[in-house]
């Protein structure tokens, strides 16, 4: 499964596609469902070849200057030319390193069994695209507390929210690396806030892959509906249960 979803995962990202997307060029038949020939049918031709894929930061305008304080920052003539600072050199550019490949074997079998895996959860003949989305999102789980901010620029970012830990995000871009900065544009599920978060400072991870998955620990009954309807304790005798 963890195959099948790597190379969905990387072909969007690859082609710069939204899981919504993805979908839509999977479902040939335009019926709003996949059907288990349209899921191996599209394997056939994904590229398996999985690299390291580097965004690049988004380009975000800065605050604009009052006005008039940009004339006031420029001093005019010779006293500008005594003022001015000799520019600074632009530190030496990285040479280009070969991504890493590697290379993921998909027999149509474990694809064929993939997509039924995914049907049955769903007691459908077809994977729609709800159930897809699901699927393919990226979750990841707070594991320190931090601020959800605006912009990707953590300088003066305007904070939409302070995350908690034990909080669960959907990654909508990214993740991406600058100045030892690594972040991801992501929804909160709690409500549906999308902002950027840092995942990584250096070594220190303030996000974790997952979240999104859940085990039970101890016997539970499962309703339709949230609320529950609970008997009154009946009084009895000593030794009754």
């Amino acid at each position: 499964r963890e195959a099948v979803l790597t190379v969905l995962r990387y072909n969007r990202r690859a082609k710069g596609l939204s899981i919504e997307e993805l979908f839509a060029a999977i479902d040939s038949n335009k019926d709003g469902s996949l059907s288990q020939q349209e899921f191996s049918k599209w394997f056939t031709t994904a590229d398996k070849q999985v690299k390291e894929i580097e965004e690049e930061a988004p380009v975000e305008e800065d605050e604009p200057m009052a006005e008039g304080a940009e004339a006031e920052a420029k001093p005019e003539g010779e006293e500008a030319a005594a003022k001015e600072e000799p520019a600074a050199e632009e530190p030496p550019k990285k040479e280009p390193t070969e991504p890493t490949v590697t290379t993921i074997e998909l027999p149509k079998e474990e694809v064929i069994k993939v997509f039924k895996a995914m049907v049955s959860a769903e007691g459908t003949a077809g994977l729609s695209k709800e159930a897809f989305v699901r699927c393919v999102s990226v979750y990841y789980g707070v594991v320190k507390p931090m601020a959800l901010t605006k912009t990707f620029k953590t300088k003066n970012a305007e904070t939409l929210a302070q995350l908690e830990a034990g909080e669960v995000l959907e990654v909508l871009q990214g993740p991406i690396s600058l100045d030892n900065l690594t972040r991801v544009r992501a929804r909160r599920t709690r409500d549906g806030t999308e902002g950027w978060v840092t995942t990584m400072m250096g070594k220190l991870s303030f996000l974790k892959k997952g979240g999104n998955t859940f085990r039970v620990v101890l016997e539970a009954p499962m309703t339709e509906a949230f609320e529950l309807e609970v008997a009154e304790p009946k009084e009895g005798g000593e030794g009754e249960g």
